[in-house]
């Protein structure tokens, strides 16, 4: 599983792949039409792109085999959006991996320290308790939207970052040797003192 963020020619596929699995997996949750029409209107991808072109909008994607299976974006405020898995690919850890690595995104590059999500469904709320987020709404439901969602927050993650270091091969050939050579030199002292006691 590979996650990487997506280049701004990819966005449009991410608002697609995420059209779709809102269609198949949360469009039927909802009871009024309003919940759709707000998702309809936030999902337009030719506003995304521009968003992510601006850099208002940062969107990660999670691959299997370069085959797409999760998506998750980030405002330049720190709140979470878009956070689709395929239904093929739940229970992998995939939206827990993404979720991290925009929470490290936000601490590392936006020098922000929480995060925000709207759990959508609210009964999602659950799920992003599960891995680290609190409501941050005091009582009953937000805005009057009923069950739509749930707001809730986060602490952001710093991350020690480290530049692999490639050994040279003669380097480590010459470690090697060293190592096997300090191994069979100990060996013949340890016998030579062995054989010298009574």
């Amino acid at each position: 599983m590979k996650i990487r963020k997506l280049t701004n020619e990819e966005i449009k596929g991410a608002c697609a792949f995420a059209v779709n699995i809102y269609n198949i997996a949360i469009r039927g949750c909802f009871r009024t039409l309003d919940c759709h029409r707000y998702f309809d209107e936030y999902m337009d991808a030719d506003r995304l792109t521009d968003e992510e072109r601006t850099g208002a909008l940062v969107v990660f994607g999670a691959f299997d085999s370069n085959v797409l299976c999760g998506v998750c974006g980030m405002t330049n405020e720190g709140h979470i959006t878009m956070l689709y898995v395929h239904p093929q690919y739940l229970r992998r850890g995939i939206g827990k991996k993404l979720l991290e690595r925009v929470r490290i995104y936000a601490r590392m590059q936006l020098k922000l320290m929480q995060v925000s999500v709207n759990a959508m469904p609210a009964y999602t709320a659950e799920y992003f308790m599960h891995v680290g987020f609190k409501s941050a709404y005091q009582g009953g439901f937000c805005n009057g939207q009923g069950d739509m969602y749930v707001p809730m927050t986060a602490k952001s993650i710093y991350q020690v970052e480290y530049t692999p270091r490639h050994i040279a091969d003669k380097t480590f050939i010459a470690i090697s040797v060293g190592f096997t050579c300090l191994v069979f030199v100990s060996g013949v002292i340890y016998a030579v003192c062995a054989g010298l006691t009574p």
